[in-house]
């Protein structure tokens, strides 16, 4: 995630006392979790503080993991909802092409595999990529490895990383390379999912990918996706309410626009 990359980029006072405070908060739930850990029922067995201390994890340890894990759900949904009402408000044909797909499905109940029928609405959802949810991420090498690019003059070569050495993946920048997404890689342009375009899996992965994937990406997707169409169903129109012309991303937990989403929806 990209809090703990903040060590040196955020000097400001008020963000390690809010950091402070979060974790005291946790802190005095743990009290309860340690001292039950070895006597707790089959229901709280199932709670994930007291499955890390069963484990025999120490507090610091359960609590980094409980904070890692509850603050990548902050404005999951609504960060990528408000990002993309800002484009659809710009971009008028999106939107009419959206109502058309929409149109299709008349009452029908929104069930997963409706949800998923509807090409057009997950190539629009599929935009989030230019505003990942987490601007970077960083992880520690457990042992000596090599990557298979990054060294050489152009970057292009294996990189031996030696273990304990910190590596940060900037999903913000890597989102938009034009090297792996070609021409108009900053273009918010929905067209470009839909059809037979597929991404290596490696370089597309809002929800990141691998033992550490996101395991409600799922859900997330159906969240936004049903709030889209309801919207959709209720509303004919929709205009920007303000003269912010582009998109400017303020990095937060996850990213978002600096200026919000003003817009009209018209009945």
């Amino acid at each position: 995630m990209v809090l703990p990359f903040w060590d040196f980029l955020s000097p400001d006072p008020k963000f390690w006392s809010s950091c402070k405070d979060a974790q005291a908060f946790v802190d005095k739930i743990l009290d309860k979790v340690m001292d039950t850990a070895t006597t707790a029922s089959e229901e709280q067995k199932y709670s994930v503080a007291y499955g890390l201390a069963s484990l025999g994890q120490d507090r610091v340890q359960i609590r980094d993991k409980l904070l890692g894990l509850f603050i990548r759900f902050h404005d999951a949904i609504a960060a990528p909802l408000t990002n993309m009402f800002f484009n659809l408000a710009r971009n008028p044909q999106t939107w009419t092409k959206l109502q058309k797909e929409i149109s299709t499905i008349g009452s029908a109940s929104l069930t997963p595999k409706l949800v998923k029928s509807l090409k057009y609405l997950h190539a629009v959802i599929k935009t989030m990529r230019l505003y990942h949810g987490i601007s970077a991420n960083e992880r520690i090498a457990l042992r000596d490895t090599v990557l298979p690019t990054g060294g050489g003059p152009n970057g292009t070569a294996p990189i031996f990383v030696k273990k304990g050495v910190k590596v940060v993946t900037w999903f913000a920048t890597m989102t938009r390379r034009k090297g792996l997404w070609g021409n108009g890689a900053e273009i918010w342009r929905p067209e470009r999912w839909h059809g037979d375009f597929k991404p290596d899996r490696w370089i597309n992965f809002p929800f990141e990918a691998g033992p550490r994937m996101c395991p409600a990406s799922d859900l997330g997707v159906t969240q936004i996706a049903i709030t889209t169409i309801r919207i959709l169903q209720k509303f004919k129109t929709i205009e920007k309410r303000d003269p912010v012309k582009e998109f400017i991303d303020r990095w937060r937990v996850t990213t978002v626009s600096k200026n919000g989403a003003k817009v009209g929806l018209s009945l």
